[in-house]
């Protein structure tokens, strides 16, 4: 099951080029998007449901990485409708939703004409984008207690024809691709590629998520097109090129609300009022675009710098907002845990994990190449759960990673970026780090939202219409598993496994 298995195969073909945009309306402010919460399996008193949850998390922590294909139809090519569109809203900002504890946050997007709301996850470790359809309707499938769409009910769908697969260690999504209208946040893309699956293995995904929103660039596309994000930056639509996350803590609250608000989402500014001081930037490596990817030069552990491999490569970490957990090299999570008194490899439904005494106030800092100083992680954050059947044993929020050659080995989940206000820059290449306000310090207390509903779009843009050619990319891909992988998963007992 840890088994990083991602197999992702399209061989779509689209070809294009996007006309220039026409501004529409630009909004005086941001909008947000608001993020919700469920129960969860992680706080049960039942030992056996615990354990499903943390194995979920691990399990799709590590098969997110590695892709290789499974299905398709190889050779064939599909073109794409022709481009031309308005262009519109220079910034946007969306609330997020907190789903499990920490353990997810997604966004309400709208897909089709007329636009039917669905809840996404937000990904930046992957580049597709996919939705559970009405087709997935067998009984026993995932997709039973899912918000499906279907595509005959929207005006604008096109049938690439075109077979889609991802498939995880722990399951798969497959179907077909096609072209839409997408709207997130004010935003609006017309012929935007989705995968359509009639097939989700059970607890891929799990209520009330619809699918995944890949944000990774482009060359981590499995289907080769260009992601939603990146249609609108390449338009110039947006005032600057860049996407902001605040995402909130709920991990220490011992009974949250059904949804609670996960933070915020931006695309094309920075909200200077969630956080202080100057952002920290740290390049991409020159040639590495597909995941956010950056060099880690330090890791210290109660002021303890640990021990990096000599090799820069094997020292790239993943920026991944669809990730719980840190994935950390086996030598690297050894090494940490023998400067954590009481510590010790967890055993049985937990191997793999480490333990330690709750009670101990883990520190944990990371600073990658560009940084001007180390970016700490709560205590908290770094304990992923208190055992139900002892009193002072928690389980920490690290993770062998495991993921062989290829892939990077070290994937920085929402356990450290709930700890900053996190940027990612389109050009140049970089992800930014920069301390929160003490006006978000309502994170930590649970705060019920209402519901949500579609914004009406203030910007439209026309995606490019683009060709792949079928078979195995080259570079490794955190596919559309990403957002999903470790912050949604399993339904256990009435509740989500990350």
């Amino acid at each position: 099951m840890f088994t990083a298995c991602l197999l992702l195969c399209l061989c779509l073909s689209l070809t294009a080029t996007a006309s220039p945009a026409q501004r529409r309306q630009s909004p005086a402010q941001g909008l947000h998007v608001p993020l919700s919460r469920v129960p969860s399996a992680r706080y049960s008193d039942d030992p056996d449901a615990q354990a499903a949850w943390a194995r979920g998390v691990a399990n799709r922590a590590a098969a997110k990485y590695g892709p290789v294909p499974i299905s398709g139809t190889p050779g064939t090519t599909t073109s794409g409708p022709t481009s031309s569109g308005v262009a519109a809203a220079t910034v946007s900002q969306l609330p997020l939703t907190n789903a499990n504890h920490d353990g997810s946050y997604y966004a309400l997007l709208g897909l089709g004409t007329p636009p039917t709301p669905l809840n996404v996850l937000l990904d930046t470790g992957s580049a597709d984008f996919w939705v559970a359809g009405t087709g997935c309707s067998n009984p026993g499938s995932g997709c039973m207690s899912l918000s499906t769409w279907n595509p005959s009910t929207s005006e604008t769908f096109v049938n690439a024809s075109v077979n889609f697969g991802v498939g995880y260690g722990s399951g798969s999504a497959k179907g077909v691709l096609g072209w839409d209208t997408v709207e997130l946040g004010g935003f609006e893309v017309v012929h935007q590629p989705v995968g359509v699956c009639d097939h989700v293995s059970p607890g891929l995904v799990t209520n009330p998520l619809s699918g995944l929103m890949g944000l990774g660039f482009q060359p981590l596309s499995v289907s080769g097109a260009t992601p939603f994000w990146e249609v609108l930056v390449q338009s110039g639509d947006w005032s600057s090129p860049v996407m902001g996350f605040f995402l909130t803590r709920f991990i220490n609250s011992s009974s949250p609300a059904i949804l609670q608000p996960g933070g915020s989402f931006t695309m094309g500014f920075v909200d200077t009022t969630l956080f202080t001081g100057a952002i920290d930037w740290a390049g991409i490596p020159p040639g590495r675009e597909g995941y956010w990817l950056l060099e880690l030069t330090t890791l210290s552990v109660f002021g303890s710098s640990i021990a990096l491999s000599a090799s820069s490569s094997d020292n790239f970490a993943v920026m991944d907002t669809g990730t719980t957990l840190l994935l950390v090299p086996p030598q690297a999570l050894k090494e940490i845990f023998a400067l954590v008194p009481g510590s010790a490899p967890a055993t049985g439904a937990y191997e793999g994990y480490y333990q330690y005494p709750c009670d101990t106030n883990l520190t944990l800092s990371l600073t990658f190449a560009g940084n001007t100083r180390a970016w700490p992680i709560s205590p908290t954050d770094l304990q992923l759960l208190r055992l139900s059947s002892s009193e002072n044993t928690c389980i920490a929020a690290l993770f062998p990673s495991n993921l062989g050659s290829g892939a990077p080995q070290w994937v920085i989940g929402d356990t450290f970026l709930k700890n900053v206000y996190s940027v990612f820059r389109y050009d140049p290449p970089s992800v930014g780090f920069a301390q929160l306000s003490p006006a978000v310090g309502w994170q930590d207390q649970p705060e019920p939202i209402s519901g949500q509903g579609l914004e009406a779009p203030q910007a439209t843009v026309t995606a490019p219409a683009e060709r792949l050619s079928g078979g195995e990319r080259g570079l490794p891909r955190v596919t559309a598993y990403g957002l999903v992988l470790s912050a949604v998963v399993c339904l256990l007992a009435g509740g989500w496994l990350i």
